[in-house]
């Protein structure tokens, strides 16, 4: 008869044969790459939403220092099979949506720069980490310039007449890009610091953002949970009553309903409303923001 369940010979050839398969397995953990920098992907024209990038003047008086915030993209690339070098574009709406014809609640001209026709200057590229460090993503180098010199445009005001939009050169200078990279905030939260240009007007801004832009008209639309119980004046969405505002449940958020903020965000609506006549309900409404910031953000899920 064999030995039995409880004999040393058995208990060994169990032991032996645990410890191999734990070697087994610690060796192919061992070998798995660790997880890349993900950034959450903008790109509306497909069906993804831009951040909303909320602006804090740093320096600078003029035109060029009115901005509160704005619509910023982002896209991180990769070559195939290369896991080492990573770079990340960055596009602002102010030159976006000039380029696209999107810029202008009473005319929809698209911007041209006749020094660059392609607009390869459009965005702002740079080297980025592929992995987190400390649970951040970064910059390893310094992005370029964003910056078009749009010509003269004209644009058709009816009944025949022209107007003109005259010559502007806008410019990006993006620096200091983090994102926060955690299970729970994959890339979806971001700060950074901007130089912003108008022709000889500049400024200089603390910027950070959420993904995705969430329009609202009270704090409540912001929330990420259905609000069935909410009261009539509590939701500007009388839809959030069914559905969440689709923002990540571990941000603490509020509603900008800055004027400059809705300003922007409506011109932007009306555009997109020739097509989608559902956005025009928009009209009036906010941006969801962080309630206390980037940084405590941060400090709340980095330890």
């Amino acid at each position: 008869m064999g030995p039995t369940m409880t004999s040393p010979s058995r208990l060994g050839y169990c032991l032996l044969a645990a410890a191999a398969v734990a070697a087994l397995i610690g060796a192919a953990c061992a070998s798995q790459p660790a997880p890349n920098c993900p950034v959450a992907v903008s790109n509306p024209i497909f069906g993804y939403p831009n951040f909303w990038a909320s602006y804090t003047l740093q320096a600078g008086t003029g035109d060029c220092a009115s901005l509160k915030g704005e619509e910023v993209g982002f896209q991180k690339y990769t070559a195939p099979g290369d896991n080492v070098h990573a770079t990340l574009a960055v596009r602002g709406y102010q030159l976006g949506g000039r380029i696209n014809g999107e810029f202008g609640f009473e005319h929809y001209t698209p911007r041209v720069d006749s020094s660059d026709p392609d607009g390869l200057k459009v965005n702002s590229l740079g080297p980025m980490t592929p992995f987190p460090k400390n649970d951040l993503c970064t910059l390893t180098g310094e992005l370029s310039v964003a910056e078009q010199h749009f010509d003269v445009a004209n644009y058709d005001v009816g009944d025949g007449g022209l107007g003109t939009l005259p010559a502007e050169t806008i410019s990006y200078q993006w620096s200091n890009v983090e994102f926060i990279n955690t299970p729970n905030i994959p890339g979806t939260a971001f700060k950074a610091s901007l130089k912003y240009r108008i022709d000889s007007c500049q400024a200089t801004y603390a910027v950070e953002g959420i993904w995705p832009l969430v329009r609202c008209k009270t704090d409540l639309d912001c929330s990420a949970y259905a609000q069935p119980d909410a009261g009539e004046s509590e939701l500007g969405f009388p839809q959030r009553r069914f559905t969440g505002s689709g923002i990540n449940p571990d941000f603490e958020v509020r509603c900008d309903t800055d004027p400059t903020v809705v300003a922007l965000l409506d011109d932007w609506t009306a555009y997109r409303g020739d097509f989608t006549p559902t956005l025009e309900a928009y009209q009036g409404a906010g941006a969801c923001v962080l309630t206390h910031g980037y940084d405590a953000l941060k400090a709340a899920n980095i330890k």
